[in-house]
């Protein structure tokens, strides 16, 4: 499983904290920060190639993604 984040934005920091509490085996579990990287647009249009919209956070297990923001 992995999110798609940039953690300025709420949504994402909840999303992540939410995972974190989870517990996951090791390393089935990660993050991709957009803004760790100077490849930011090309990452957004990319989830926006597999979403339709380039807003975060998304997840993702395999290829399959989850609702945007979970509750």
């Amino acid at each position: 499983m992995f999110l798609f984040i940039e953690p300025t934005f709420k949504y994402c920091r909840n999303n992540q904290e939410i995972l974190n509490q989870l517990p996951f085996k090791h390393c089935l579990l990660g993050y991709v920060d957009i803004t760790a990287t100077n490849k930011t647009n090309s990452i957004q249009d990319y989830v926006q190639q597999l979403t339709g919209v380039r807003i975060f956070p998304w997840v993702f297990i395999g290829n399959q993604r989850l609702h945007r923001q979970m509750q």
